[in-house]
């Protein structure tokens, strides 16, 4: 009471103001870890890039004065290319979701390139409406290619593989497609993709699976020059890219290719001679088989041991066969 006498009767309280203690923005902090992420692959994988030198419509903005001041990043974010396509699944399809520290993204990233670059379509891609038509061109699900295994696990068993293997007792009947091999480092040591209908080109990458032994893809219709970079794959011992439709010049890249044992080159549309380096492997080096299309025309060759006729028929040169 007062002194009044009356009650007192305190003011009414103001009403509160309630306000949420701040939260972290979920959405905002997702977008800052993919940005990140993004730049870490871009910082990771833009250098290894080789911007295309032949003629690709894909890759034409990019070869503007050989390409010298084009960002391979940008190339990266095309996805109108393998390249870009190659990327994409790398940073947002991939559900083996490796980080850019893996020591192995570069190997995944070649093969995925590999892939995309010789005509292949993931049938997993929603957005991808570049279906294989009459040109030719592959499917993932050929060879288990851009699965969320590891790459060393993108293979399969060939339709024919699989026929042959019931009537064969031998356990070499199982040829396998796809990655067939890897070290215990689990670094990719043979690649068999043969008769696969295969389209496009070899990108220059290749040479980043350096512990490459064997390198197939004979029987498809890739095209363009073969990749210079071949020369750099110094453990190759075996190259079949008989078959195709590869032209120009085979580049005098080969010299440091030691164990190179069996090289195929027939059946293309190879021109010019036959390069120096090759033929030291042949007659001083291991290089025990060397087949072109040296019957005559359009390779000239002296130290091929077959030469055959860009169609069908080869033979045995009898200048190289070896004493018995």
């Amino acid at each position: 009471q007062t002194s009044s006498g009356t009650s007192y009767v305190p003011p009414p309280s103001p009403p509160a103001i309630y306000s949420e203690p701040p939260k972290a923005n979920h959405q905002q902090s997702q977008n800052i870890d993919r940005e990140i992420r993004e730049s870490d692959f871009i910082m990771a994988l833009a250098p290894i890039v080789v911007i295309p030198s032949h003629s690709q419509p894909e890759y034409e903005q990019y070869q503007i004065d050989g390409g010298i001041n084009v960002e391979t990043e940008d190339l990266l974010y095309d996805k109108n290319t393998p390249h870009g396509m190659a990327f994409d699944f790398i940073l947002n399809r991939d559900k083996r979701n490796i980080n850019s520290e893996d020591p192995l993204l570069i190997q995944r990233f070649v093969l995925t390139l590999l892939f995309y670059a010789t005509g292949g379509h993931d049938e997993n891609d929603p957005t991808q409406s570049n279906k294989p038509t009459g040109r030719g061109g592959w499917y993932s699900e050929m060879a288990h290619f851009l699965t969320g295994l590891h790459e060393c696990h993108w293979v399969k068993k060939s339709l024919e593989d699989q026929f042959w293997s019931i009537l064969s007792m031998e356990g070499n009947a199982d040829r396998r497609m796809g990655v067939t091999k890897c070290n215990g480092d689990m670094e990719v040591t043979e690649i068999r993709l043969a008769d696969l209908n295969m389209v496009g080109f070899i990108p220059e990458e290749i040479k980043w699976l350096n512990s490459l032994e064997s390198f197939d893809i004979q029987n498809n219709h890739l095209a363009g020059p073969i990749p210079s970079s071949l020369g750099e794959l110094d453990e190759l011992r075996y190259l079949s890219l008989d078959g195709n439709n590869f032209s120009g010049t085979i580049p005098d890249v080969f010299n440091g290719l030691a164990h190179l044992e069996r090289a195929y080159l027939n059946f293309n549309d190879f021109n010019g001679a036959m390069p120096p380096s090759l033929c030291t492997l042949r007659e001083e080096g291991s290089l025990s088989d060397l087949w072109s299309d040296c019957g005559g025309y359009p390779i000239t060759c002296t130290c091929c041991t077959v030469c055959c006729d860009m169609v069908e028929e080869c033979d045995e040169m009898q200048s190289q066969r070896k004493e018995t």
